[in-house]
Order: C-alpha cells, then structure tokens, then sequence
C-alpha cells in the first residue's frame, strides 16, 4: 500500500494521507505548481545517484536474501531459525523500502507523457483494472509475512517461490504448485499486475519514468532468472510443463485447465 501511494502521489492529491505517508514520486502534480515543487528540487545527477544506490541496496537485498543458499548460511552462521527468517525478510524489505522511498528525489522534468483530460478517465480505468488483478491473485498475507512459520501454523516447508510464490509449501508436506486462477493466465500474476498499475498513470514524468522501468527490469530479470531457477528445482518436470503451458508475464485469452490447491507463499 505504500507504494501505491508513493507511486500515485497521494500525499499531494489528498493532503490528509500526507500525515500518514508524505512521500510521493513527483514533486507536484502540475508544471506551474513551482511553489510545491521548489523545496524538492535538487540537481538532477545527484538526484538520479542517490536514489538509483538506494533502490539497488533494496533490489540487491531482496532477490539475495531469498535465494535458498543465502538461508542455509545464515542458518549455519548466524543461527537464524527457519520459523523467523521470512519474518526477518518481510522487515528488512520493509525498512530498506521505505528508506528509499523516502529519500527518493523527484525529477519532475521532462514530462513524457501527460494525457488530455478525456483519456484521463481511461487511464484511470486501466490502472483499477490492473490493481484488481493484482489484489486478487491467491495469496496467503500470513505465510507471505512468515506469521504462519512463527506461530508454528506450518507454511514454508520448502523454500521454493520468490517474487509471487508459485508454490505453496506447508511443513511436514510437498510443495504444492499452484496453477488455477491467476496462475492459469501467466506464471507470475503480481509482477504483471504491479507492473501494469505502476505503467498506467496519466501523467508520468522522467524521473517516475525511469524509476518504473528499473523497479520493472529488476522484477522481471530477478523472476525469470532466479525465482524460475528456484521453482524448477523443486519441481522437476511438474515446472517444466507448467512453463511450457503457461506464458511467464502476458496473460493469455484463454484459460488452461485448473490444477493444483490452495496457495501459500514460500520465499
């Protein structure tokens, strides 16, 4: 949620929730607001530095802390206990998030798009319907937080997933692979769906521009190369067809047949 605000500006289109979450990706939501904008601008190399270190430190930390071998040698070294390290993962994500959101400075020239006011609607539209599908895909927020883990409820018997948890795993049984819902449409239904809302905005500056791609390149690359490297390894061939089947990121027109149960995410 935060970075749903971060990303479309709450705090500047509804001041209240400035109070709660006051960063935002654009300085102002119009070129003549000069007045909003002039306590935010800071020379544009130095702008691009900071934030591009602070959202690489995020990106480098969230793809290494899941990787299965990354968990075996804090387990062995620093004596993180499986039932806390998706927990300890959840939090460090968080913070380093946050850190860069909030030091993130805005770069709100040049605009490269910004749409007529009968489009706006649409592109409205359009970033509803993405944020619906992404809301929507199967997803167990407790197993996600690692609150399952702790509690001793089961869920993360195999580290398995990544960036949207195709697997689900529950202690004491198989990973199970998930394949119905969103999962029959594309292979990585949260990074289509958060990819979409963070394309559909109807004004969209350089700086949020090129934030967006990195944030999309990054998602895609760590996905395909790492988290499907993960899976195929737990899987086996049962993956393998899967794969085949089912396109990574696009959805398709029509639905293959459901397989596969109730879904919880595993790192």
């Amino acid at each position: 949620m935060a970075m749903l605000a971060f990303f479309n500006n709450l705090a500047l289109r509804f001041t209240p929730a400035g109070y709660v979450f006051p960063f935002c990706v654009d300085s102002s939501l119009t070129l003549s607001d000069d007045a909003a904008a002039a306590k935010f601008r800071v020379p544009p190399l130095a702008a691009a530095a900071t934030s591009a270190a602070l959202f690489a430190a995020f990106m480098a930390m969230h793809s290494l802390l899941a990787r299965p071998r990354t968990k075996r040698f804090l387990a062995a070294k620093l004596g993180v206990p499986e039932t806390a390290e998706r927990s300890l993962y959840c939090l460090q994500s968080v913070a380093l998030l946050t850190t860069a959101m909030a030091a993130w400075a805005p770069v709100d020239a040049p605009v490269i798009w910004d749409a007529p006011p009968w489009a706006r609607p649409l592109v409205w539209a359009a970033h509803a319907a993405a944020l619906a599908f992404l809301l929507t895909a199967p997803l167990d927020s407790a197993d996600l937080m690692g609150l399952r883990r702790a509690t001793g409820r089961g869920g993360g018997g195999v580290g398995a997933g990544g960036a949207d948890g195709a697997a689900a795993a529950h202690a004491g049984e198989p990973p199970l692979l998930v394949t119905r819902g969103h999962y029959a449409l594309v292979r990585h239904p949260m990074q289509t769906g958060t990819v979409a809302a963070l394309l559909t905005h109807p004004r969209m500056t350089a700086g949020h521009l090129a934030l967006v791609a990195a944030l999309s390149a990054y998602s895609f690359a760590a996905t395909l190369l790492l988290e499907e490297a993960d899976l195929a390894a737990v899987f086996g061939e049962q993956w393998a067809c899967y794969a085949e089947a089912t396109p990574a990121l696009v959805p398709r027109l029509r639905l293959c047949p459901a397989r596969g149960g109730a879904k919880a995410k595993a790192q």
